[in-house]
């Protein structure tokens, strides 16, 4: 990591532990907050270990979704800064514990996840200055509604978040702020969704605590809807390389054989495995030999067209199939 990264790291660390050192000069909050806040950070702390991971853009990776910021931005609107700082703390430690007792590699670098609780007690913390501001403005123009205010809010929680984010990606992993993806439009949406329902959860709170319910309900059938596409890739994929199986593949291959004679078009077919891989195997161990299946996936992936299919096709073998190539092409040297 470079001395930048280090240098932003801690800069946000440090601002996220002056906030908490701030809130706790605060008064203590009556029991009917303490309550607000021991729901929230229940639902939180659950929101939390219970995420949904869908399938990645790109490769075997998984994307992961949180409802956590649900109920974080509940919070922003409910909670004074001693309860607020609290309800960010307890879900994250609880993960962070839970991650080292599993043992993964998840969360396992000591620096992570005191970044994660940092980031959005900051964010959380301007968010909900913002808001209280706001309001306090409007009501003396003699205006009610809380929901400019809130709008507000919610956009600088977003915004915050996602530029404290997005600048540890592009110090830390050296990637641009176009690579991060931080700021695209498909990973803002999702947040700002969760921040409306968070904000309905403030909303509905403040009337009848129970209203909130068929919101949850809304939250956990995101939650199942979002587990049916990475339950359809597994269904297709070799859970090793990210590449086809064996069964998705042979379907796939007789569509586009059916196809190319059907047009009377050419189809190319490769067939290839890895020499000595039960050498590396036995020499190694066979984290080893995963290492290699996982690298030459990640060549073969890397070099085919986008129309192209590749597969694990058994232990050490490949297959990949090249719609609209002829013979000369299929042979020519496209893998590095």
């Amino acid at each position: 990591m470079s001395y930048r990264a280090r240098i932003y790291l801690a800069t946000v660390m440090l601002g996220g532990l002056a906030l908490i050192v701030r809130a706790l000069l605060d008064p203590v909050p009556p029991a009917s907050l303490w309550f607000t806040c021991a729901i929230l950070g229940v639902l939180a702390t659950v929101a939390q270990l219970f995420k949904a991971e869908g399938p990645g853009n790109e490769g075997p990776g998984t994307f992961a979704f949180f409802a956590t910021p649900v109920f974080l931005f509940a919070g922003v609107l409910l909670l004074p800064p001693p309860l607020l700082v609290l309800l960010v703390i307890i879900p994250h430690l609880v993960e962070w514990g839970k991650a080292h007792w599993d043992g993964g590699a998840h969360l396992q670098a000591w620096y992570i996840q005191p970044f994660n609780i940092a980031m959005y007690i900051l964010a959380g913390s301007v968010a909900q200055w913002v808001y209280l501001t706001q309001q306090a403005s409007l009501q003396r123009l003699g205006i009610t509604s809380a929901l400019l205010p809130i709008l507000i809010a919610a956009s600088v929680y977003l915004l915050g978040n996602q530029l404290l984010l997005g600048e540890v990606l592009v110090l830390a992993r050296e990637v641009s702020w176009h690579e991060s993806g931080v700021l695209r439009l498909k990973n803002l949406l999702p947040e700002w969704i969760m921040l409306c329902l968070g904000s309905s959860v403030a909303l509905l709170w403040t009337l009848d605590p129970w209203l909130i319910l068929p919101i949850l309900c809304s939250l956990l059938l995101m939650y199942q809807a979002l587990k049916v596409p990475k339950l359809q890739v597994e269904a297709q994929t070799d859970s090793k390389t990210g590449l086809l199986n064996t069964r998705y593949f042979n379907q796939s291959y007789v569509e586009e054989f059916k196809r190319a004679q059907r047009f009377k078009r050419p189809l190319a077919f490769i067939m290839a495995d890895i020499d000595l891989l039960r050498s590396i195997n036995n020499t190694y161990g066979h984290l080893a030999g995963d290492a290699v299946l996982i690298g030459v996936a990640q060549i073969i992936r890397e070099n085919i067209r986008d129309g192209d299919i590749a597969a694990r096709f058994g232990g050490e073998e490949f297959a990949i199939v090249l719609p609209e190539t002829e013979e000369r092409a299929g042979c020519a040297p496209r893998i590095a």
